[in-house]
Order: structure tokens, then C-alpha cells, then sequence
């Protein structure tokens, strides 16, 4: 009997735990996504989720973030390709959704998912644009303004609060891990980080920058310039809104724009409140 005649009872769904990471990141190596362990570590650490199993093999997988203030976001919705067409990854997208429940949920869709998403009843808001590439620049090149230092263990409440601010989430648990794996960069004014901040950290073959939080694109080009400087050489990594006004300084480092996804949302609260701080680049595609 071939595969797609399977009963679906000969699959199990079960809680996604550290001991599927190994078998998850060769899984996403075979559909070319770049995470290394590490990557997909950070993200289990703030996730419940469901690991589908065929033969106690993994063949698929789907995330569910908790956030602090009781929003929710589903990531990581992967199923091996030799086992589609079957309905398996709606019915993994639908289990995540059973675990967000009443929440604000996000996501980041690829058009492929675009269809399903919109059945399961997420409105899209925009476009994020990913960029990446080899950072063609030195350090001497940009010269220093004075107001851009490394952020200090003191800063992170505050800059949990712009990101507050920028996000309309609470990403405060999630930022700390992020200090722990990477650097943020802050504006200053009169030695305060007032203006902004901006992170970088090892992610699949090189860097990504994100979080980017400021108030206007000055100010996150800026930033963002600090951190390029330092990365002269290395393959980097940009998740951003192009409406902000980055994408062709991004090529000027040296960057390409390679993919485009739809940022989604379901039981989210409708505002057009301007909370004065924008975010310029994501953490990742899981956490936005």
C-alpha cells in the first residue's frame, strides 16, 4: 500500500520536547531553512508544541510561543516533504491553534501557507522582507557618532519596555535569553538609552540583526550601522518591514532581498494608536 493510502492512525502527535531537536533540525535542513540547534533551541525554550511521528521517526512539527502579557504565536509548522498532501500540516497548524486558544496570535506566512492561515481565520497587516547577504563595509568606514554604546545588564527593563512599545508585546523573558546569546546596541542621550536599541546574534550561517527598535529610521540606520560595521565580511541576515524605509540601505551593505512573508494575526486587538517606537527588524520569523 503506498503512502498516501495510510490510515492516519499510524501517526502520533505527541508534545515536542528536547529530544526532538536533533531530529527537527535535520528535518528543516531538507527544506533548506538555516537553523542550527541553537536557533531552534531559543525558540522550543518559549514554546509548547506537537512533534508528528511516524514509526517514532519525525515527520513534522508545529510551535506555539507564549508570550507574558497573554499573546501567542505559532512558528515552526514544518512537514517532511515525502509525507504531504495528506493533510498533515493542517492538522499540526490546527493543534497549534487549539494551544494559542482565545489569545492575540501572530505569525509570519510564506504564500504557500497564505490560503490555510486565512481559513483558520488570520488577517494579514503588511509585508516583511528578508534580506541577507556578505556585509561590505569596515569598520572605519562608518565613523562613530558617540551615541551608540553596548547595552549594559541595567538597560534590559528599559529596552523591554521600547520593545513593549513597538511590539504591543511583552517580550521581556524572551529578550533576557537574547542578551545571553547575543549583544544589544543602544541608543544614548546623555548616557540614558533613550532613543532606541538594536541586537545581533549567531544564527545559521552567520548573523542576523533583530530586534531593531527606534523611534524614526534615522536613528534605526544608526544602530543598525553600528552592529554592519562589526560584521564586515560575515554573512548577515535582516528580517524587516520594507514600508520603514530600509530596504535599499540594506543594499548598500551589501544585502539582497531574497524572500518575503506576511505577518498574520488572529483575535488581535484593532488600534491605530502611534506608540512613538517602531520595530525595524524582527528577532526571527518565530518570534517577530
Amino acid at each position: 500500500m503506498g503512502k498516501g493510502n495510510r490510515a492516519i492512525a499510524e501517526f502520533d502527535l505527541k508534545p515536542f520536547g528536547d529530544r526532538h531537536l536533533d531530529a527537527a533540525v535535520r528535518l528543516m535542513q531538507k527544506i533548506k531553512w538555516p537553523h542550527r540547534r541553537e536557533d531552534l533551541a531559543y525558540v522550543v525554550k518559549f514554546s509548547d508544541g506537537f512533534a508528528l511521528e511516524h514509526d517514532a521517526a519525525l515527520i513534522g512539527m508545529a510551535l506555539c510561543i507564549s508570550y507574558e502579557a497573554g499573546a501567542a504565536g505559532l512558528s515552526m509548522i514544518v512537514v517532511d516533504e515525502q509525507w504531504r498532501g495528506q493533510g498533515l500540516g493542517k492538522k499540526l497548524f490546527a493543534a497549534g491553534v487549539d494551544l494559542a486558544g482565545p489569545r492575540e496570535t501572530r505569525l509570519f506566512a510564506t504564500a504557500d501557507g497564505l490560503p490555510l492561515y486565512e481559513k483558520f481565520g488570520f488577517v494579514g497587516t503588511g509585508e516583511v522582507h528578508q534580506y541577507q547577504g556578505t556585509v561590505q563595509a569596515a569598520v572605519d568606514q562608518v565613523p562613530p557618532s558617540g551615541r551608540v554604546r553596548w547595552s549594559t545588564p541595567e538597560d534590559l527593563s528599559y529596552l523591554a519596555d521600547l520593545d513593549r512599545q513597538a511590539t504591543a508585546l511583552d517580550r521581556h523573558s524572551i529578550l533576557l535569553e537574547f542578551g545571553r546569546l547575543g549583544r544589544f546596541a543602544v541608543l544614548t542621550n546623555d548616557g540614558r538609552t533613550s532613543h532606541g536599541f538594536a541586537g545581533f546574534r549567531e544564527f545559521g550561517r552567520g548573523f542576523v540583526i533583530g530586534p531593531v527598535v527606534a523611534a524614526n529610521q534615522a536613528d534605526a540606520q544608526e544602530l543598525i550601522a553600528f552592529l554592519m560595521a562589526r560584521l564586515s565580511g560575515s554573512f548577515c541576515r535582516v528580517d524587516t518591514y520594507p514600508d520603514l524605509g530600509l530596504p535599499s540601505w540594506l543594499e548598500e551593505w551589501g544585502l539582497e532581498h531574497v524572500d518575503t512573508v506576511v505577518p498574520m494575526t488572529r483575535n488581535g486587538a484593532k488600534t491605530t494608536e502611534d506608540r512613538g517606537f517602531h520595530s525595524f527588524a524582527l528577532i526571527s520569523q518565530a518570534f517577530g
